[in-house]
């Protein structure tokens, strides 16, 4: 699976943005000729199945020729689109192509982006719920512990779904400081125990995008929700939240001037892919220089030891552990050098 930033443009500012930092790349937007240039590398690693995002992927200029060149390209077999979905009507007739499996659309309150840039998100959910229902799912970031979450329900019953994914949104703004990372969470906790309680109420079952709260601050009646909501997921046959695998698996992600980074969390740490002849060699370049330290850095030393973590349970962004990847790099490097 590959992420591909087709352009930092979007018409939106969220506060909790995981990819300000690409924002601020010069070049808006990827070209057709590097496109098509990223699809030969993708060939040489096999690699079959995209996932479209940005900033608002379908504010690319030429947003119909790319899904021209994606669905005309008998090596991709699978699309998946993350939107906003504010123009999604613009491009509906493009986005009902039998290789598109999936269109997450994250979801913002009106009182966040607007009456009516909300009014158009609604109508375009209503709209996807009637040409894409199979393949329509809604997402929404909690990123701040007094959050008002409950025009997600709203959203859910236009869309006509009883699943949820979420994430408790990671900002770039922690790699300064991960100190008090299980402080934070503690914080969240409060609003995540009323919204899984909220989510069983609207019959919803919530599943983790990524950043799982950590099992050692769940309290009894948090795993008791857990629990309800599992076996809520085996009546509404959706995907489980307790069960949900909390282990990271980063999805590389090629930006418009066609540099690579492991995930957006680590933004400043990109490479060209044209400095790589095949699609595994950058593949194995982030597995030696990022995917192998991930498991073993903890983020303090209580949790060295901890078996959910052990058993990669933790469910924390590996965001949060990059002093100490970066440190336990340099400890290896300075034995071998010895």
């Amino acid at each position: 699976m590959i992420g591909i930033a087709l352009t930092n443009r979007c018409q939106l500012n969220c506060k909790y943005c995981f990819s300000k930092d690409i924002r601020k790349i010069d070049k808006t937007e990827i070209s057709i000729d590097d496109f098509k240039y990223l699809l030969d590398f993708l060939k040489s690693g096999n690699e079959n199945f995209i996932k479209l995002a940005g900033g608002e992927p379908l504010l690319h200029s030429q947003f119909p020729k790319i899904m021209e060149l994606l669905t005309n390209d008998d090596n991709i077999k699978s699309i998946e689109i993350f939107s906003n979905g504010i123009i999604i009507d613009k491009y509906i007739d493009k986005l009902t192509n039998p290789k598109i499996s999936g269109i997450l659309i994250n979801c913002n309150s009106e009182n966040d982006i607007g009456k009516s840039f909300y009014n158009k998100l609604k109508n375009n959910i209503a709209l996807l719920s009637e040409t894409n229902k199979n393949r329509l799912g809604i997402g929404i970031n909690l990123y701040h512990k007094d959050m008002d979450y409950s025009f997600i329900f709203d959203l859910l019953k236009i869309a006509k779904l009883n699943s949820l994914r979420f994430s408790i949104a990671v900002s770039n703004d922690n790699k300064k400081n991960t100190s008090s990372v299980l402080e934070s969470f503690k914080e969240f906790q409060p609003l995540l125990r009323q919204f899984f309680k909220d989510c069983l109420k609207n019959n919803i079952v919530p599943y983790y995008d990524c950043n799982a709260m950590p099992e050692c601050i769940l309290e009894t009646e948090d795993k008791k929700l857990l629990l309800q909501l599992n076996e809520l997921s085996k009546k509404n046959h959706c995907m489980p939240t307790i069960f949900t695998p909390s282990k990271c698996f980063p999805v590389i992600t090629i930006l418009q001037d066609l540099t690579a980074l492991r995930c957006f969390q680590y933004s400043e740490k990109r490479v060209n892919i044209k400095d790589f002849k095949y699609y595994n060699k950058l593949k194995n370049y982030f597995t030696n220089t990022m995917d192998i330290y991930i498991d073993i850095a903890f983020l303090k030393k209580e949790c060295q030891n901890c078996k959910a973590r052990i058993n990669e349970r933790c469910g924390i962004c590996p965001l949060y552990k990059t002093n100490q990847i970066e440190k336990i790099k340099k400890i290896l490097i300075d034995n071998i050098s010895d």
